[in-house]
């Protein structure tokens, strides 16, 4: 609401309040906090689904795709699947390669089980979170399906 009113005796004038709003890393810190509350109730299958989403959403973004992936070597690490710890080491090394140059896999959850170069469709959900923010995913291609991020 805009206007004034009295401080004191002084004339003020009210701004309008303005909407919080989210940004992409927003969105992708969201997705790791899930991604740790599935852990915490060893929800496995909630942990690499919520990853590979906060994957999705972060591959135009260079530190948060890196730490994505640090996160999954982590849960990596913590469920003993070392195929996959391994993996995500080369992956880290790569991410930021990838992201600055814009080759990146978009729609890819970035797990092992996946090639680092296979695009896939990216969920409505980070759809819908892309345009949101008005960000438009970078990468080698794209393209907008309901198919679930995680295979199984």
């Amino acid at each position: 609401m805009t206007g004034t009113f009295k401080l004191g005796g002084a004339r003020c004038h009210k701004f309008p309040v303005m909407k919080q709003v989210k940004t992409l890393g927003d969105y992708v810190q969201d997705y790791i906090d899930a991604a740790r509350a599935s852990a915490d109730s060893r929800d496995w299958h909630g942990v690499w689904s919520s990853l590979g989403m906060a994957h999705v959403l972060s591959q135009p973004l260079v530190w948060p795709h890196t730490r994505v992936h640090a996160w999954m070597l982590w849960f990596g690490l913590r469920t003993g699947n070392l195929r996959e710890a391994f993996g995500q080491l080369l992956r880290i090394v790569l991410t930021p390669i990838g992201t600055a140059l814009g080759r990146l896999p978009v729609g890819n959850p970035g797990l092992v089980r996946y090639s680092v170069l296979e695009p896939m469709p990216i969920p409505e959900e980070a759809a819908r979170i892309f345009e949101t923010v008005g960000v438009s995913p970078v990468g080698v291609t794209s393209s907008i399906s309901s198919r679930s991020v995680a295979r199984t």
